[in-house]
């Protein structure tokens, strides 16, 4: 089991997300932030998906536009560096 780490800007994203749907129709943010658990938990039991670049790795969230980016660490641990929104330019996650 890896223990996942969220980073604060990533938590920052989720959060503003999560106000954005909710403004859209109450009770859609907690839709999203049940999704946002799975996949945390998917991460949790399996986290090797491919890389995408360098060390970082996508993961997809069911039902929303979003991917958690994150990246392995220690063979333990892996952390969200992003809740990124699909309609975004991926460049903007990707550091050189």
């Amino acid at each position: 089991m890896f223990t996942v780490i969220i980073s604060e800007p990533a938590q920052a994203e989720f959060e503003d997300a999560y106000l954005w749907y909710e403004i859209k129709r109450t009770g859609l943010g907690d839709d999203l932030a049940l999704c946002f658990d799975e996949a945390i938990g998917i991460l949790k039991r399996n986290p090797n998906f491919q890389i995408r670049h360098k060390s970082l790795r996508t993961l997809r969230v069911k039902r929303f536009p979003y991917k958690l980016v994150f990246q392995i660490v220690n063979d333990t641990e892996v952390i969200i560096e992003s809740f990124f929104h699909t309609s975004k330019n991926p460049l903007t996650w990707i550091s050189e």
